[in-house]
């Protein structure tokens, strides 16, 4: 007999188990259907800025308890130079390997039915139904939250365009730690940026984009893109010398579509949250926080009977402000002429990078 329910999260990352949570706490039978059998990392900078760790209070989970590591100042780097900024509100620097098992465990403490280590392989919404097929069974729903992250699904592709994105976790050394400690640094160069920050446990997250030029000269070995921009960085190379790598490769995605938004309908009871509604450009620091809201704001909709267009207009209205100034910032990186013009004016108006952070956050949480 095929298992019924009344939602079920198409994935079991940051958007899937807030939906997942948030459908159970009222009352709703949920399944979660992961494709991973435990957690693994993740691309992601392991920055919640100010608005993730309120949404994820709002989902029983007290961030205080996950040991991370507290952020308060912004650091941009281009070539040898260093600014700081004030980042205007504290953050924290948390592994999404650490973030996205709490979350599951949050999902099966709230009475969420999680699968893991199933593939779906097709899914067929129909009228008042959402049938789901794995590669280990079939599952109803009435509604349904596809929560793949930057993973897609066959049926419903995204635009594939922009560089492969990678994430590495260092066992940084002391000087890479005493850099790092209460900020989040972005370093800038041609072809694309790089993020790091400290996690709990005393790690270090570096995030880099590689675009067609840098994977053409590395020819796509990810110990010569780090070497690469190191000559070229002069806080890049700091963070990684006597840093050691913590897994024999990073996690690489490729095609990372920054800046989409899904404006197109799938099926009236099927809604697109995270990475598969809106990817916000990674600078920007907050696509944790779009994942969590859009996840609560999908089941609020659904627990209401709004149908997912709607759900869809009024988010991507709500992101309409931040993704202009993050796509706005992350045009001006892009040129030589405009990091050089960017990092002069952090140094001579600190301000400046304090206030545009602030426009880059979810507004209304």
């Amino acid at each position: 007999m095929t298992p019924s329910f009344d939602a079920i999260a198409i994935g079991g990352g940051l958007a899937g188990c807030a939906f997942a949570i948030t459908m159970a706490r009222a009352g709703r039978k949920v399944a979660v259907i992961e494709r991973t059998r435990v957690a693994l990392p993740k691309v992601c900078g392991d920055f919640l800025s100010a608005e993730a760790l309120v949404l994820l209070q709002r989902l029983g989970i007290d961030p205080d308890r996950l040991g991370g590591h507290g952020i308060t100042t912004f650091r941009m780097g281009l070539n040898d130079s260093v600014v700081d900024a004030p980042l205007g509100f504290s953050g924290l620097g948390v592994s999404r390997l650490l973030l996205d098992e709490t979350l599951l465990s949050a999902c099966a403490q709230a009475g969420v039915h999680v699968f893991r280590g199933q593939t779906v392989r097709a899914i067929e919404p129909t009228r008042g139904v959402v049938h789901v097929r794995t590669d280990e069974g079939r599952f109803n729903a009435a509604c349904a939250a596809l929560a793949t992250g930057k993973h897609n699904l066959r049926a419903y592709p995204r635009k594939e365009s922009g560089p492969v994105a990678y994430k590495m976790t260092f066992e940084p050394d002391e000087n890479a730690r005493r850099m790092l400690d209460g900020a989040v640094q972005l370093v800038l160069y041609d072809g694309g940026y790089a993020g790091a920050c400290l996690v709990e446990g005393g790690g270090m997250t570096i995030c880099w984009l590689a675009d067609e030029a840098l994977m053409r000269d590395s020819d796509g070995r990810w110990q010569d893109q780090l070497a690469f921009l190191s000559q070229r960085s002069g806080p890049l190379s700091e963070a990684l010398r006597g840093s050691k790598p913590m897994y024999a490769r990073p996690a690489a995605i490729a095609a990372v579509p920054f800046g989409y938004k899904r404006r197109e309908l799938i099926e009236p009871r099927f809604y697109p949250v995270g990475d598969q509604l809106a990817v916000i450009p990674p600078l920007a620091g907050d696509g944790t926080s779009i994942a969590l809201k859009s996840g609560i704001d999908a089941a609020e909709a659904a627990l209401s009977g709004k149908p997912a267009g709607i759900f869809q207009q009024a988010f991507l209205r709500r992101l309409r402000g931040q993704f202009g100034w993050a796509s706005a910032v992350e045009a001006t990186f892009g040129s030589r002429f405009g990091r050089r013009t960017a990092i002069r004016s952090v140094r001579a108006f600190p301000q400046l990078a304090t206030w545009l952070t602030q426009r880059t956050r979810l507004s209304g949480v």
